[in-house]
C-alpha cells in the first residue's frame, strides 16, 4: 500500500468558534463523509489568567472560566450533534491551553491523519504580532494541515489540485497527502515549480556593465566636475559620452558626432602645464 493509497481513518477539526471556522467544519464533514472517518471536533481554550503558564497577570475568578468552559462545550457538542445527524461519527475534545501546542497534542491523541482549520479567527492585533494559529500549524505539524479560508464552501467534487514542488527530498509528501486527502476520481494534478532568472545589466562597447536607471532618473554613475575645466569654462563637465548626449540635446541636435559634442567644431588653445 502506497502512502497516498493509506486510508483515512480520523479527521481533527480545530475549531474557535469563528465564522471561519464554520467553513473549515463544512470541508471537515466533506472530507470525513468521503473517507468515512471519524470527526474529531477540537476546541483549545485560553488557560485562566493566573495560571502557572501566565503567573504574572491577575486572576479572574473560577466561576468564570467555568463558565467559558462550559459554554465552549455546548458549541461543540452542537457542532458534533449536527454532524451525527449528517450520519457522520463525530466526538468532541475540549482542552484548556495554548491553541498550537494543544491543537498537535489532540491530534497525536486521537491519532489523526489530518488537521481542518480556519485562516482567519478572533485572533486580532494577535494575529499581526504573532501570526496566525494556522500559519504555525502548517510551521509545526507532523501531519497535513487544511486551512479554509472565509467563504470557501467545499465543492460537490474537486476538478483540480494544484502542488508546488521544489525537486527536493521530501516534496512528495505533498502530493501525496493531495491524493490521499482531496482527490477524487478524476481529479486533475496540477504540478509546479516556480524559478527566478536574474535579468543581466547590459554592457557598454568595453564589456563592462551598465547600471539602469529609470525614466527621468540621473545615472549616478556619470560623475560631474564642478568648477571650471582646465581651459577656463566654468560649466560643469561630463564624462566624454554622457556630456555629447547631453549637449547634444541641449543644441538640438539628433545624433551627436564624436569631438563636436553638438557644436560646430573649434579647435582649443591648449594650456602648458605648470
Amino acid at each position: 500500500m502506497t502512502p497516498a493509497t493509506q486510508p483515512v481513518e480520523t479527521l481533527l477539526l480545530a475549531t474557535d468558534f469563528s465564522e471561519c471556522a464554520g467553513f473549515a467544519l463544512a470541508w471537515a464533514q466533506r472530507l470525513a463523509d468521503r473517507h468515512g472517518a471519524k470527526l474529531v471536533i477540537h476546541h483549545a481554550l485560553a488557560p485562566p489568567q493566573g495560571a502557572p503558564t501566565m503567573p504574572e497577570l491577575v486572576p479572574y475568578p473560577p466561576e468564570l472560566h467555568e463558565q467559558y468552559r462550559k459554554a465552549a462545550m455546548d458549541r461543540l457538542e452542537k457542532a458534533a450533534q449536527a454532524a451525527r445527524e449528517d450520519g457522520l461519527k463525530a466526538i468532541v475534545d475540549l482542552q484548556v491551553g495554548p491553541a498550537v501546542s494543544t491543537i498537535l497534542m489532540v491530534a497525536e491523541k486521537h491519532d489523526a491523519d489530518a488537521i481542518v482549520t480556519g485562516t482567519r479567527g478572533l485572533s486580532g492585533l494577535r494575529h499581526v504580532l504573532l501570526g496566525s494559529t494556522a500559519e504555525r500549524l502548517v510551521q509545526h505539524s507532523p501531519i497535513p494541515v487544511l486551512s479554509v479560508h472565509p467563504d470557501m464552501q467545499p465543492p460537490d467534487k474537486i476538478s483540480r489540485i494544484l502542488v508546488p514542488t521544489d525537486f527536493s527530498d521530501d516534496d512528495h509528501e505533498p502530493l501525496h497527502a493531495s491524493l490521499r486527502l482531496m482527490a477524487d476520481e478524476g481529479t486533475e494534478i496540477v504540478l509546479l515549480h516556480a524559478f527566478h532568472i536574474a535579468k543581466r545589466r547590459p554592457r557598454d562597447h568595453r564589456g563592462r556593465s551598465r547600471r539602469l536607471c529609470a525614466p527621468g532618473h540621473r545615472d549616478r554613475s556619470a560623475r560631474t566636475r564642478r568648477g571650471p575645466d582646465r581651459h577656463g569654462d566654468p560649466r560643469p563637465q561630463l564624462p566624454a559620452p554622457h556630456g555629447a548626449r547631453q549637449h547634444g540635446r541641449a543644441r538640438g541636435a539628433t545624433r551627436p558626432l564624436p569631438g563636436a559634442h553638438g557644436a560646430p567644431q573649434r579647435r582649443l588653445s591648449r594650456v602648458p602645464r605648470r
